[in-house]
């Protein structure tokens, strides 16, 4: 009689409500899964079939073909440190405007090639290639053409290509080397193969442009201070030269012959300063139009449009996620199963008790 007030008292305060079933049996074991597993052992070795065909036909029907190059940024002093050394001669300070770290590094390479002005116009850039074996099997087309879809809105069309082109873009930095590994990826060769050769052409535009933008800025810096130490030389000798007019014995006076090698050295001094500004203004004009690469290209990606992807890897992730789905839905069915058995209870509130 005790027990079963015990029983009636635990479903009247259990946390399930008073409505819940208090009867518990124990959970599933091991030994109840793998009797479960072999119970829809047909449907887990159907939906593993049905994975292994789905790895297949992904990689028969979404092939990928890959483009490989690798280069090495040219190493050399820049405008900045350049101007740096000027300045300091001038006595002027400017911190760290000459340091090491100009960001020519394979990192800053590696993200300028994912970089949103980039791909902007490698998506611009019209391509001719190959799509098959026969005669007229070629395009020609923009990769905004290619990916825009039917999209109207200009921006998200532009949006959405750079996107679908970014992830065909895959730069590798290798910092211990200094090299950028350069990988891009497409349904044909040619297009794998002309889309990297175009990014190593726009990154040394950039480049090219980036580096006459600073010799320009170089050249109008130390052009304006060469005009003002062409002044001060020409200061300094006319000081010199009216001294020697009005005291042409001035050996005989030691007063003179101090203010004399003061003013000779005053001259010196200057004609030392313009000297050098003289010839960073030439080496800046040089720089201003000078358009060699700077970045050495190592391997050039013409030839390496080879096929990407691994059919095996596809195959066993098709066969795994079909086993997965499998095994869960066998134990949804087993759950409703339960519940219809009666070995789980819902209450009125929606929760259930085992």
């Amino acid at each position: 009689m005790s027990s079963i007030l015990e029983e009636r008292r635990e479903a009247l305060y259990s946390p399930l409500g008073p409505g819940a079933i208090t009867h518990v049996e124990e959970g599933m074991s091991a030994a109840s899964i793998l009797r479960l597993l072999a119970k829809h052992r047909r449907l887990i070795a159907a939906m593993a079939m049905i994975g292994a065909t789905a790895g297949v036909g992904v990689s028969v029907f979404r092939v990928r073909y890959t483009a490989t190059s690798a280069f090495m940024p040219q190493a050399g002093s820049s405008a900045a440190s350049r101007v740096s050394g000027l300045a300091a001669q001038l006595g002027i300070s400017v911190g760290m405007l000459g340091g090491k770290n100009d960001g020519d590094t394979p990192d800053f390479y590696a993200a300028l090639l994912e970089s949103r002005e980039v791909l902007k116009q490698l998506s611009q850039q019209q391509f001719t290639f190959r799509t098959g074996d026969a005669p007229g099997d070629t395009m020609h087309t923009t990769l905004l053409a290619l990916y825009g879809g039917r999209e109207t809105n200009s921006e998200r069309r532009l949006n959405k290509v750079i996107r679908r082109v970014r992830d065909q873009v895959n730069p590798k930095a290798n910092m211990k080397l200094g090299l950028v590994n350069v990988e891009t990826s497409t349904p044909w060769p040619d297009l794998s193969v002309q889309m990297n050769r175009r990014l190593l052409e726009l990154l040394n535009e950039f480049n090219l442009r980036r580096r006459q933008s600073q010799a320009r800025a170089e050249r109008q810096f130390v052009e304006a201070r060469m005009r003002g130490a062409q002044d001060s030389l020409a200061a300094a000798e006319g000081h010199l030269m009216a001294f020697l007019s009005q005291n042409r014995r001035y050996q005989d006076s030691p007063q003179l012959t101090f203010e004399y090698n003061r003013s000779q050295r005053h001259v010196e001094q200057q004609q030392q300063l313009y000297t050098s500004l003289s010839t960073a203004y030439e080496q800046a004009r040089i720089e201003e139009v000078r358009n060699t690469p700077v970045i050495t290209v190592l391997d050039n990606p013409e030839g390496t449009g080879r096929r990407s992807g691994n059919t095996l890897l596809n195959i066993v992730l098709g066969v795994v996620l079909g086993a997965t789905a499998a095994v869960i839905f066998a134990l949804a069915l087993q759950f409703l199963a339960d519940i219809k058995s009666g070995a789980i209870a819902v209450n009125s509130n929606g929760n259930h008790a085992v």
